[in-house]
């Protein structure tokens, strides 16, 4: 192909098929994956299996499409580094139990008085798990 992009539309381009590239084979993967059932929360696939073989061969041409482009603009594939993505995933899981705790909660009404004693020990030892995982993913 013959067309040419700057490097600030090159990168426009990159990050917007990277990004398209992950949820296509997200999609992909939780269509042919088993329902995970979780502590607080259940996967359920209600597609008929015909709706998900359809689903799939959709995803698999444009994964082909993807990769059409990203030959005929030359478009590199970046590694990524799956412990930095853990870390990140960890830290926002900490600032985010740190919205929960019995203090925050009263922006959602009247708290009750044992709670700090009850719910915030439970939120603190999250928070220390979620930060220990982040520090084992950037140790090495």
């Amino acid at each position: 192909m013959s067309c040419s992009l700057n490097d600030y539309q090159r990168n426009s381009l990159l990050a917007t098929l990277r990004f398209c590239e992950k949820k296509l084979r997200e999609a992909k993967a939780l269509l042919s994956a088993e329902p995970l059932c979780g502590i607080l929360y259940r996967q359920r696939n209600a597609l008929s299996s015909e709706a998900r073989r359809l689903a799939e061969e959709q995803i698999d041409g444009a994964l082909s499409l993807l990769a059409e482009v990203a030959r005929n603009f030359d478009l590199q594939a970046a590694e990524e580094n799956l412990a930095a993505h853990v870390a990140a995933s960890m830290t926002l899981c900490w600032a985010n139990l740190a919205d929960v705790r019995s203090a925050k909660l009263a922006a959602y009404g009247t708290v009750d008085a044992r709670l700090s004693e009850t719910l915030d020990p439970y939120i603190s030892r999250l928070e220390q798990f979620a930060l220990a995982i982040a520090a084992l993913m950037q140790a090495e």
